[in-house]
């Protein structure tokens, strides 16, 4: 009898220090998780819609759309356009990869940092070198740009992804409001855990 109630008591430690083991890991892991959450946010919010901003990750870089120069009207006819809060992926590219119906992110001049996203109407080889100088026009522009030089051009779209950046804008002018709100809703979704396992 004495060794069954050793043998029960061990049993009952043991089940004791495994549970409190993975309730101490599952509260570091929703630490974690809140805190990358609130991460992604903040650096999204402040860096999204920096004119200047031009960080990348493997080649790729997500950029906020300001302007309606490449939105859609009756007299373009292209499925690709984009209107402002919409959200961009882009990719370093070359001269020679680039193709007249591209939309490329290109410096107006290469003294500026500032950015600029319009598609290629046209395609020349001026210098004697044989380097490159493109036309581009935004979709919703009346007038084509003035012509660059392939080394203004920093980036080519991949991808477009709509009216996030609307939210991202809201965020980044409601920053404090928008992260009392995400700790909320993460906490509500905590209390319902616990009720639940409860």
């Amino acid at each position: 009898m004495r060794l069954e109630k050793k043998s029960t008591d061990l049993l009952s430690v043991s089940s004791s220090k495994g549970s409190f083991l993975r309730l101490v890991f599952e509260r570091i892991s929703n630490g974690l998780f809140y805190f990358v959450t609130l991460s992604i946010i903040i650096v999204s919010a402040v860096l999204l819609f920096d004119k200047t901003s031009n960080k990348t990750v493997a080649g790729y870089s997500m950029l906020g759309v300001l302007t309606d120069s490449m939105s859609p009207n009756q007299q373009n006819i292209y499925e690709d356009s984009f209107r402002s809060g919409d959200v961009l992926i882009t990719k370093k590219t070359t001269a020679s990869e680039l193709a007249v119906g591209d939309i490329i992110t290109f410096k107006p001049n290469l003294a500026s940092d500032t950015l600029v996203t319009h598609r290629i109407i046209e395609k020349k080889s001026i210098e004697a070198d044989g380097s490159q100088y493109f036309v581009t026009k935004g979709d919703n522009n009346n007038s084509a740009d003035l012509p660059i030089h392939e080394q203004q051009i920093v980036a080519k779209k991949v991808l477009i992804i709509p009216k996030l950046g609307s939210f991202i804008l809201w965020v980044q002018q409601n920053l404090l409001l928008a992260v009392i709100s995400v700790i909320s809703f993460l906490g509500i979704i905590q209390l319902i855990n616990y009720l639940i396992k409860k």
